[in-house]
């Protein structure tokens, strides 16, 4: 690879207020997520089916299931990867946001209630790009 060509990264690394999320390539090629705070720490593979990522008009956003539960609800973490270009094979600064949902099964009135909560979180790190 020329060290002039612009590309896309398809390796990010980033943290904030206590969080600390990762998206790179895995062995396989496939993108693999790890996700970190002061609760927890989870893993998922490129293979793990529980990744979403989805192409918005504002940039990529990927998603991964953080709490499950069968009775009361759940809580994902969604982070929002912007476009960028990089020069060859160089890491570039990027401020971002992730954020936090939880999805409540039941929650006060029946039919009157908000079921989705969400906080949002400043990230910043770096976007590179990982030969793999």
């Amino acid at each position: 690879m020329s060290g002039n060509a612009i590309i896309a990264p398809n390796a990010w690394f980033l943290t904030g207020h206590g969080v600390t999320v990762t998206l790179e390539p895995g062995l396989t090629g496939e993108q693999r997520v790890t996700y970190q705070d002061a609760n927890r720490s989870l893993s998922f593979p490129g293979e793990d089916r529980n990744i979403t990522q989805e192409e918005t008009a504002i940039g990529t956003l990927v998603t991964v299931p953080i709490v499950r539960t069968v009775d009361v609800g759940n809580s994902t973490f969604s982070f929002l990867l912007p476009r960028m270009n990089l020069l060859g094979g160089t890491s570039h600064a990027v401020h971002t946001v992730g954020i936090m949902a939880h999805n409540r099964i039941f929650a006060g009135a029946v039919g009157h209630s908000q079921l989705s909560t969400y906080t949002t979180i400043a990230l910043s790190g770096t976007a590179s790009q990982i030969q793999t």
